[in-house]
């Protein structure tokens, strides 16, 4: 395997008009959940297409909370996506919470959390 090559288990598409023509896409790590990407086609930026996919991610993650699953949800998200994300209810994780992996990527990177 490359370095850098990622694996998801899920790809879920936002769709649109009778034709279903895709406008949107999350791509989840292996637990099904977990935001590894999020895109929007540019025509159909600023209509929910995003915030509705981010909103059902985040209730499959509610749903596993009650099943004993983590009490926050977290996305590294890209510097320039972080007035999205805080729009979305997310904060921004302090460094001195972080891991040491995610200090390094901080150049390019914020890891945000959402409580469940």
């Amino acid at each position: 395997m490359r370095k850098g090559f990622h694996c998801c288990s899920r790809l879920l598409v936002a769709v649109t008009g009778a034709r279903n023509i895709p406008v949107g896409f999350v791509v989840l790590k292996d637990d099904g959940v977990t935001i590894d990407a999020l895109g929007v086609w540019t025509r159909a930026r600023k209509l929910g297409v995003a915030k509705a996919l981010v909103d059902h991610c985040v209730g499959k993650a509610r749903e596993k909370k009650v099943e004993g699953g983590e009490e926050y949800y977290d996305v590294n998200s890209l510097i320039s996506a972080l007035l999205f994300w805080r729009k979305m209810g997310f904060e921004v994780v302090k460094v001195k919470e972080m891991n040491a992996t995610e200090v390094r990527e901080l150049e390019f990177h914020r890891p945000v959390r959402k409580r469940l």
